[in-house]
């Protein structure tokens, strides 16, 4: 015991020991030409993520070495992790069962149940699910046409599926989708603990408190109204790919079938949302080594195949589109961090969110040493399916935080700290619950417990019946609201000002970043950079240069903030300046219209 808490105490002193590293790792940095906060601080874009891995791998390497002592034996261990588990039979449990629908009901209840947000549009970020949606709609370009930077689906097909399905083109539509996309989310979470429990062996009794409590804790980490949460609906596929892969060990008999689904979900999370696209192929990574290590050799040649022929089916589908879609995406990944990147705040200091940058990664890296700790042990206190699954939570959750290495603000570090709670969550109630269970009796009638967690999930969800009765009627009324009813005194006004000047014009190229205003002109962009921010380097601006050969009207902004055009275009603002004269002014923004030479 006394052994035990002395390799805590000194992984822990590791860990602090690598915070104070962090702001020794310093790549130099190289001159660019894009403007933004990395290059106003002489600061590499990638030196937060070198710096963010080599803090993870420095307790991992302390963890290794200590095992290196009786390797043999170790090793041993960790291959047990890995063997076959078509043996493995999990008891069926139908309270847990039961409790699963029921929760999937009162969360779709809870959907029923909630008011439609008629707050005022951002202008910037709805523009982005909008704009190029509204130009796809009219000439039907995907990458071609648009420059994307999260994803296809998210940016150009999501919103006309739904305006299509809805035959209504509108603000309340696209909206009811993403409300719509966390609905989903919270499904999949429930889908996800749900196996999380089956998987656990715990008791039946337990197994019941185990998916009330886990659910609880972790469907608070989203709501409709808060897009910006612990957990935003761009994670589905990421969620997608742990309940595949967690499922093979629940219905062992149908593993190749569902490992086969892995590789299509993977390739269509990639045009679902980039970044998290990469997190799902280095997941299906992971799972295709367990596969190897546990000597799956048939699993592994279909998992493998099934992401091949699901790439080779995109290729052929888009055609030509694909060409444009490995452009846009070499592109992007080159260039966004330095576009929009923050620098991260330096851990254990007064810097601006370090505290919650720190936090965050004190608990990463222990949950990484808690999986490797039950990997490698000869008598882990749980079954090593339990194990497995821990284990690539916590990779999930190391994968997440990717995201706040590039663009490090407080809403981006939140976001990646889900999978964080998630694990923490499922391995502190496993625990708690069996230890509770050895000292009482209260958990032994299931049909009790079951009755009692319904009646307390009932007062946990948000239930309106009387919108519930509505819903009909409110969402129609909701889908077909005049897009005026989402926007500002100063936005209606510009808008029907400005419809009047263009009116005549095939279309328009956007100089702000107010990238709605393309949808709420209904007139498509004249370039691909549907909004400027994106162009960033001296390349990209000579390519905005030379597409607007043919480009009649600009609509600009007076913005000088940092994340405006003004202020990091330079080569594009003076040809602008050169080339176009202002014809209309109203508030911040300026249209613009060439001068005839």
């Amino acid at each position: 015991m006394i052994k035990k808490l002395f390799y805590c105490l000194l992984f822990i002193l590791i860990i602090i020991a690598s915070l104070f590293l962090w702001s020794f790792i310093e790549i130099p940095y190289k001159e660019t030409t894009i403007i933004g906060d990395y290059r106003a601080n002489k600061y590499n874009p990638n030196n937060d993520l070198i710096r963010y891995i080599i803090f993870i791998s420095i307790p991992i390497l302390f963890f290794i070495i200590t095992k290196s002592f009786k390797f043999k034996e170790n090793i041993y261990y960790f291959n047990e992790k890995f063997k076959d588990n078509d043996k493995s039979k999990f008891q069926s449990n139908h309270y847990l069962n039961l409790l699963f629908f029921s929760f999937c009901i009162f969360v779709t209840i809870e959907f029923l149940s909630i008011d439609f947000p008629l707050h005022k549009i951002d202008i910037f970020h709805e523009g982005q699910q909008m704009s190029p949606a509204f130009k796809y709609r009219k000439d039907g370009s995907l990458w071609s046409g648009s420059y994307v930077t999260i994803g296809i689906f998210i940016e150009t097909i999501a919103s006309n599926l739904i305006w299509n399905f809805l035959n209504n083109v509108s603000i309340g539509a696209t909206r009811y989708l993403n409300l719509f996309f966390i609905y989903f989310l919270k499904i999949l979470i429930i889908v996800n603990l749900f196996q999380i429990s089956i998987i656990s062996n715990l008791k039946q009794n337990l197994q019941l408190v185990f998916l009330f409590f886990a659910s609880l804790i972790s469907l608070d980490l989203i709501d409709y109204y808060h897009q910006i949460g612990q957990f935003i609906w761009r994670e589905i596929f990421v969620f997608f790919i742990l309940i595949m892969f967690f499922q093979t060990f629940i219905t062992p008999k149908y593993t190749n079938i569902i490992l086969a689904t892995t590789g299509p979900i993977s390739c269509l999370s990639a045009f679902w949302s980039l970044d998290r696209g990469i997190n799902c192929h280095l997941l299906v990574l992971v799972i295709l080594i367990y596969l190897f290590l546990s000597k799956r050799n048939k699993s592994l040649i279909i998992s493998i195949f099934s992401l091949l022929a699901a790439w080779f089916i995109s290729y052929l589908y888009f055609g030509e589109e694909f060409k444009f879609f490995v452009q846009n995406t070499i592109s992007t990944l080159g260039e966004i961090n330095q576009i929009g990147g923050i620098v991260h705040p330096i851990p254990l200091t007064g810097d601006f969110n370090s505290s919650r940058a720190t936090k965050t990664l004190i608990l990463l890296s222990i949950s990484t040493l808690i999986s490797l700790y039950f990997l490698f042990s000869k008598k882990p206190p749980i079954n090593k399916e339990f194990i497995l699954c821990i284990s690539i939570i916590s990779f999930t959750a190391f994968l997440s935080y990717g995201y706040a290495t590039g663009r490090s603000d407080g809403p981006h570090i939140k976001s990646s700290f889900g999978f964080v709670i998630i694990f923490y969550s499922i391995i502190i109630l496993y625990f708690s619950l069996n230890y509770l269970n050895n000292f009482s009796k209260l958990f032994t009638n299931k049909k009790i417990i079951l009755f009692l967690i319904l009646i307390l999930s009932y007062f946990n969800f948000n239930i309106n019946f009387k919108n519930m009765i509505n819903y009909k009627e409110r969402l129609n009324k909701y889908i077909y609201l005049e897009d005026r009813h989402f926007l500002r005194d100063n936005e209606i006004q510009f808008v029907e000002n400005a419809k009047m000047i263009v009116k005549d014009y095939d279309c328009i190229q956007l100089f702000t970043n107010d990238s709605m205003l393309l949808y709420l002109l209904r007139k498509p962009s004249c370039s691909i950079y549907y909004f400027p921010i994106v162009i960033g380097s001296k390349k990209n601006q000579i390519k905005f240069i030379n597409s607007l050969d043919k480009t009649d009207i600009i609509i600009s902004d007076t913005y000088e903030h940092k994340f405006s055009s003004n202020y990091r275009l330079k080569y594009a603002k003076e040809y602008i300046n050169r080339n176009y004269s202002n014809i209309y002014e109203q508030d911040v923004w300026i249209i613009k219209k060439k001068i005839n030479k």
